[in-house]
Protein backbone atom coordinates (compact mmCIF):
# COMPACT_ATOMS: atom_id res chain seq x y z
CA UNK A 1 0.00 0.00 0.00
CA UNK A 2 2.77 2.47 0.94
CA UNK A 3 4.54 1.76 -2.36
CA UNK A 4 1.38 2.60 -4.29
CA UNK A 5 0.99 5.91 -2.46
CA UNK A 6 4.64 6.85 -3.16
CA UNK A 7 4.24 5.88 -6.82
CA UNK A 8 1.04 7.89 -7.18
CA UNK A 9 2.53 10.97 -5.45
CA UNK A 10 5.74 10.77 -7.50
CA UNK A 11 3.79 10.60 -10.75
CA UNK A 12 1.76 13.63 -9.74
CA UNK A 13 4.83 15.67 -8.83
CA UNK A 14 6.72 14.80 -12.01
CA UNK A 15 3.87 15.02 -14.48
CA UNK A 16 3.49 18.28 -16.36
CA UNK A 17 0.18 20.05 -15.93
CA UNK A 18 -1.90 20.00 -19.08
CA UNK A 19 -2.40 23.48 -20.53
CA UNK A 20 -3.71 24.54 -23.85
CA UNK A 21 -1.45 25.90 -26.59
CA UNK A 22 -3.12 29.27 -26.18
CA UNK A 23 -2.25 29.35 -22.47
CA UNK A 24 1.32 28.26 -23.23
CA UNK A 25 1.74 31.03 -25.84
CA UNK A 26 0.37 33.61 -23.41
CA UNK A 27 2.77 32.44 -20.70
CA UNK A 28 5.70 32.61 -23.13
CA UNK A 29 4.66 36.11 -24.26
CA UNK A 30 4.45 37.35 -20.66
CA UNK A 31 7.86 35.88 -19.85
CA UNK A 32 9.46 37.52 -22.89
CA UNK A 33 8.02 40.90 -21.82
CA UNK A 34 9.39 40.39 -18.32
CA UNK A 35 12.84 39.50 -19.64
CA UNK A 36 12.79 42.52 -21.94
CA UNK A 37 11.92 44.83 -19.03
CA UNK A 38 14.69 43.33 -16.89
CA UNK A 39 17.25 43.96 -19.65
CA UNK A 40 15.89 47.48 -20.18
CA UNK A 41 16.18 48.17 -16.44
CA UNK A 42 19.73 46.80 -16.31
CA UNK A 43 20.73 48.92 -19.31
CA UNK A 44 19.30 52.10 -17.79
CA UNK A 45 20.90 51.36 -14.44
CA UNK A 46 24.31 50.82 -16.08
CA UNK A 47 23.92 54.04 -18.09
CA UNK A 48 23.05 56.02 -14.94
CA UNK A 49 26.02 54.57 -13.06
CA UNK A 50 28.29 55.44 -15.98
CA UNK A 51 26.96 59.01 -16.08
CA UNK A 52 27.29 59.36 -12.31
CA UNK A 53 30.89 58.11 -12.47
CA UNK A 54 31.74 60.56 -15.27
CA UNK A 55 30.24 63.48 -13.31
CA UNK A 56 32.09 62.41 -10.15
CA UNK A 57 35.39 62.36 -12.07
CA UNK A 58 34.64 65.74 -13.66
CA UNK A 59 33.74 67.29 -10.32
CA UNK A 60 36.81 65.78 -8.64
CA UNK A 61 39.05 67.32 -11.30
CA UNK A 62 37.45 70.76 -10.87
CA UNK A 63 38.10 73.24 -8.11
CA UNK A 64 36.19 74.09 -6.01
CA UNK A 65 32.75 73.16 -7.44
CA UNK A 66 30.85 72.44 -10.63
CA UNK A 67 27.70 74.46 -11.22
CA UNK A 68 24.85 72.96 -13.27
CA UNK A 69 22.23 75.45 -14.42
CA UNK A 70 18.69 74.19 -14.95
CA UNK A 71 16.38 76.79 -16.47
CA UNK A 72 12.80 76.98 -17.66
CA UNK A 73 11.35 74.33 -15.37
CA UNK A 74 8.17 76.43 -15.42
CA UNK A 75 7.69 75.51 -19.09
CA UNK A 76 7.62 71.79 -18.32
CA UNK A 77 4.56 69.82 -17.39
CA UNK A 78 4.34 69.72 -13.58
CA UNK A 79 4.73 65.92 -13.43
CA UNK A 80 7.82 66.09 -15.66
CA UNK A 81 9.37 68.89 -13.57
CA UNK A 82 8.86 66.88 -10.37
CA UNK A 83 10.38 63.76 -11.95
CA UNK A 84 13.32 65.85 -13.17
CA UNK A 85 13.91 67.34 -9.72
CA UNK A 86 13.68 63.92 -8.07
CA UNK A 87 16.23 62.57 -10.54
CA UNK A 88 18.63 65.39 -9.77
CA UNK A 89 18.19 64.82 -6.04
CA UNK A 90 18.63 61.05 -6.04
CA UNK A 91 21.04 60.38 -8.86
CA UNK A 92 23.28 63.42 -8.87
CA UNK A 93 23.88 63.67 -5.13
CA UNK A 94 27.61 64.21 -5.64
CA UNK A 95 29.80 66.26 -3.32
CA UNK A 96 31.00 69.38 -5.13
CA UNK A 97 28.19 69.39 -7.71
CA UNK A 98 25.80 72.32 -7.31
CA UNK A 99 22.52 72.66 -9.18
CA UNK A 100 20.99 76.07 -9.71
CA UNK A 101 17.31 75.86 -10.64
CA UNK A 102 15.50 78.71 -12.37
CA UNK A 103 11.77 78.97 -12.88
CA UNK A 104 9.23 81.73 -13.32
CA UNK A 105 7.01 81.30 -10.26
CA UNK A 106 4.22 83.39 -11.78
CA UNK A 107 3.46 80.59 -14.28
Amino acid sequence: MGGQVVKKMTELMLSRPVISQKEEKETTRRCSYSVRYVFMYQGRKAAMESLKKAIREFVAASEPRVLFLVDELDRCRPDYAITYLETIKHIFDIKGAVFLLAADVSN
